[in-house]
């Protein structure tokens, strides 16, 4: 059996690993996919390969407490700024515009890195590349 890793010796079997639900081992041809979702780090899941697409398709899934309502939304909401997160005066009129607190804001904004929906600015910040932001050709 596999256990969580954690460096503070923790020994508690991490479910997310080894046997099956049914307590068979896990077949031979097995991906591990990996996806940052829902604000609260990386994940990581034991999937069969012909499930492979649909695993990664989760990725898309909205962070954790918000819609795609709510991506639209800030999508809109950034766009009112000029559409570059770069400073808390930036940040802040799109949160009271869009209704959210910091911390969804934030789970946005890293939801819309992940999806490649905005780009990491070189002097720092990001710029929101969808929606109403999007580039135009």
């Amino acid at each position: 059996m596999l256990f969580s890793g954690r460096s503070t010796g923790d020994r508690t079997p991490n479910p997310g690993y080894g046997p099956g639900s049914n307590g068979h081992p896990v077949p031979p041809l097995v991906l591990l996919a990996r996806c940052r979702g829902r604000g609260d780090g990386m994940r990581a899941t034991w999937i069969g390969s012909g499930a492979a697409l649909l695993a990664l398709a989760a990725c898309d899934v909205p962070p954790e407490g918000t819609t795609p309502e709510d991506i639209a939304r800030f999508e809109v909401a950034a766009a009112t700024i000029g559409c570059d997160m770069v400073t808390e005066a930036d940040y802040l009129p799109v949160e009271i515009q869009a209704g959210m607190t910091r911390e969804q804001s934030q789970d946005i904004v890293g939801f819309l890195l992940r999806t490649d929906r905005a780009v990491r600015l070189e002097g720092g910040g990001v710029r929101i590349t969808s929606g109403p932001c999007a580039p135009t050709a």
